[in-house]
């Protein structure tokens, strides 16, 4: 069967598999949270029993703070995992706290402590915290990504879902990220004076959507604003006064001014003779 987009969490089983006891045939878990699950033998999140043709596919999920004896996040006794872009952390055990067994494929994954479990071949899997937020928050009870989490732009484009379980659009940065959730960041555009004088406040945007510039409310006696620019002597990326842009990084821009032209014209005043104006 195939779970997708969805959120198993609280539930207790005096034995084996909490949140999933597969025993026959195959699963598959897309853009989903396993989670808060407490079983009294293996596999908190999910346990693969007995049939050795069983099968689990996972793909863009985040399996996190499971409990069982063996085995906390995932278990098995037979059948094969095979794991992509998926959070398998902050598990307990008294043994083997993320994962028991054998995990027949695994790429891009973070599974933060591998003691108990071996993986049969992939790579790029990373043994480290994945810095989530512990709560279970939103219409669809996820775990966010922190900021600084390892997890972010971290995933394989390879089998990546076209959004996360909230249905925000992947990938919102240069790659996936890994787990259920995709982190939406926000970028911070300056307003530099450059010469002029006032004050602008900073403005932030959410990764590549056109957002209207805050309007200049800079000003330099003599000089006429003309717009911005990526760099100070207007070599860089011009931005035009208050136009929409898309942001995929934060950047500094800066006024460009030009200076104002003043005509002194002459006047004969009952003289005679000519003089061209000045400016």
């Amino acid at each position: 069967f195939i779970l997708k987009k969805s959120t198993l969490r609280n539930n207790v089983a005096t034995s084996n598999g909490a949140g999933v006891f597969l025993d026959n045939g195959s699963l598959t878990v897309i853009n989903s949270t396993i989670s808060g699950n407490t079983a009294g033998g293996s596999g908190g999140g999910i346990y693969v029993s007995n049939n050795s043709g069983s099968s689990v596919t996972i793909q863009n999920s985040t399996i996190v703070y499971n409990h069982a004896s063996t085995g906390g996040g995932i278990s098995r006794t037979n059948g094969t995992y095979n794991i992509t872009n998926t959070i398998i952390a902050n598990n307990s055990a008294t043994s083997s706290p993320d994962c028991a067994g054998v995990i027949a494929l695994a790429n891009f994954n973070i599974i933060e402590n591998t003691v108990g479990c071996s993986i049969t071949s992939g790579s790029n899997n990373l043994n480290v915290d994945p810095q989530i937020d512990s709560n279970l928050t939103g219409v669809m009870l996820v775990h966010t990504l922190l900021t600084g989490s390892p997890a972010i732009n971290a995933g394989s484009a390879s089998g990546c879902p076209p959004t996360d379980q909230r249905g925000v659009t992947r990938p919102q940065g240069a790659a996936c990220d890994i787990g259920a959730y995709e982190l939406i960041p926000l970028y911070t555009v300056t307003f530099n004076a450059n010469g002029g004088t006032g004050s602008m406040s900073n403005q932030t945007q959410n990764y590549n959507v056109a957002t209207a510039l805050t309007l200049n409310a800079f000003t330099r006696t003599g000089y006429t604003f003309t717009g911005w620019n990526t760099a100070a002597n207007g070599s860089g990326t011009a931005y035009a006064n208050g136009a929409t842009y898309p942001f995929t990084a934060d950047a500094t821009l800066y006024a460009q001014w030009s200076i104002n032209s003043y005509t002194v014209t002459f006047n004969a005043n009952g003289g005679t003779g000519s003089m061209s104006n000045q400016t």
